[in-house]
C-alpha cells in the first residue's frame, strides 16, 4: 500500500540502495514500473539517481521501462544572464521535466547505469521536455566520461534540441577532454547557438547567455578564458572569424563586458585571451553593425587599458573611424553610455572618471 504521494516500498528502498529489500519486494510482486503521484518518477529513476547499480540491475532484470519518462510542464524563469528588469526579453516559458532513466544517468553522472541502461535497450539520443539529449544534459554538468559512454554508443554528438550542442556547453566550461571525444566523434566545431539557457540546469550546472546567439564554441570558449579549448577547436577546424548574429567576433565580445557566466576575466587575463585569438585568426580590425565599432572602439570605450594594449599590439588600426565618425581615442574621452542593469553606480562613475586609457592612445599614436 502506497501513501497519498505514490511513493511504494519499492521506490523507497530503491532510493535508499537497499539491494535485498528490492529483491525481496520483486519477488512478491512490487510493480517496478508504478509512479509517484508528484513527478511521475519510477523506481528505477530512484536507484539511477542515487548510483545504486546493484538495485538497477535488479529492476532491469525485472523488466522495468528503460522508456518510462517522468511529468512535463511549463515554468516561467528568467533567462541567463541577466537581471530580471521587469521585462519580457528577460523572461521566458521553458519546458521542465521529461527525463527518463538514461537522462538521470547522465544528470548525476551514473556511468555504471548509463552502462546498464544501454544495454537494456535505452535511447542513447533520447532529450527532455526542452530538447536537451543525454549528451547535452551530461555536458552541463561536467559528466564526461558518461558522454564519452553515449557518444561511443552512437550519440549524435551534434544534437542540438535544446539550441545548442553539447561542444558549445563542453567549450564554455573548458572541459577539454568532453571537447576532444565530441570532435572524434564528428562535432561540427562551427555550430551557431541557436538558443540560450533560462539558468543553470542544476546546482552545478552551465548556463549559456541569451544574448550570445550565434556564437561557435570557440567564440564561448574564447569567452570564457579557455586558452586550451580554443586551441584545440581551432586544430579539429573552427573557424575563430564567425561572428555572433549581431556581428560581434570574439574580439569584441572581449573587449567589451562580460556576458556569459564564464569565469569573470581580469583585463590581463583578456588581453591573454585576445593575443590567442588573434594568432588563430580572429580578425582584429573587422567591424560590428549597427555602430561599425571595431573592438579597439569597444575596449576604449569600458577604459580597458590592458586589453587596448593587447589589441593594439595584435595589429588594431589605431585610427578607424566608425560610422559616428569616431575613432578608439574619442571613444575613451567620450562618457559611455549606462547599458541598462549591468553597471552599479559606483562602478560606472569610476568608468567615468578613468582617463589612462586615452592617455594610453595617445602615446601609442591615436588621434580623435
Amino acid at each position: 500500500i502506497a501513501p497519498p504521494t505514490g511513493q511504494s516500498p519499492l521506490m523507497i528502498a530503491a532510493e535508499q540502495g537497499d539491494a535485498a529489500a528490492v529483491k525481496a519486494l520483486l519477488m512478491h510482486g512490487a510493480d517496478p514500473n508504478a509512479r509517484e503521484t508528484a513527478h511521475g518518477q519510477t523506481a528505477l529513476m530512484w536507484a539511477v539517481s542515487r548510483r545504486h547499480n546493484d538495485v538497477v540491475k535488479l529492476l532491469l532484470d525485472a523488466h522495468a521501462d528503460v522508456k518510462a519518462r517522468t511529468k512535463s510542464w511549463t515554468q516561467r524563469m528568467l533567462l541567463c544572464c541577466q537581471l530580471y528588469g521587469g521585462d519580457e526579453e528577460t523572461a521566458a516559458m521553458v519546458a521542465m521535466g521529461g527525463f527518463t532513466p538514461l537522462l538521470f544517468a547522465a544528470q548525476y553522472g551514473d556511468v555504471e547505469s548509463a552502462k546498464l541502461l544501454v544495454a537494456a535497450g535505452a535511447d542513447v539520443n533520447e532529450a527532455a521536455a526542452d530538447g536537451a539529449s543525454a549528451v547535452v544534459i551530461a555536458a552541463h554538468v561536467g559528466q564526461s566520461n558518461v558522454a564519452a559512454i553515449l557518444l561511443d554508443a552512437g550519440a549524435d554528438p551534434n544534437a542540438a534540441g535544446a539550441g545548442y550542442t553539447a561542444l558549445h556547453v563542453a567549450a564554455a566550461r573548458g572541459d577539454g577532454l568532453l571537447v576532444k571525444a565530441l570532435l572524434e566523434h564528428g562535432a561540427n566545431p562551427n555550430a551557431r547557438l541557436q538558443k540560450g539557457t533560462p539558468t543553470k540546469r542544476v546546482r552545478s550546472g552551465h548556463a549559456l547567455d541569451q544574448r550570445m546567439i550565434g556564437a561557435t564554441p570557440f567564440v564561448l570558449a574564447a569567452d570564457s578564458g579557455r586558452l586550451e579549448v580554443m586551441k584545440l577547436l581551432r586544430a579539429k577546424g573552427a573557424d575563430p572569424a564567425l561572428p555572433l548574429r549581431d556581428g560581434r567576433t570574439a574580439l569584441t565580445v572581449l573587449a567589451g563586458q562580460k556576458t556569459t557566466e564564464g569565469p569573470d576575466l581580469r583585463d590581463t587575463e583578456t588581453a591573454s585571451v585576445i593575443r590567442l585569438a588573434v594568432q588563430l585568426g580572429t580578425p582584429v580590425n573587422q567591424t560590428t553593425p549597427p555602430n561599425g565599432d571595431t573592438a579597439l572602439h569597444v575596449a576604449a570605450k569600458w577604459r580597458r587599458d590592458a586589453v587596448v594594449q593587447a589589441l593594439v599590439d595584435s595589429g588594431a588600426a589605431l585610427n578607424t573611424r566608425n560610422r559616428a565618425g569616431e575613432t578608439p581615442l574619442a571613444a575613451a574621452i567620450k562618457p559611455p553610455d549606462r547599458p541598462k542593469g549591468t553597471v552599479a553606480a559606483d562602478d560606472y562613475e569610476n568608468l567615468v572618471k578613468h582617463t589612462s586609457t586615452a592617455d594610453l592612445l595617445r602615446k601609442l599614436g591615436a588621434k580623435t
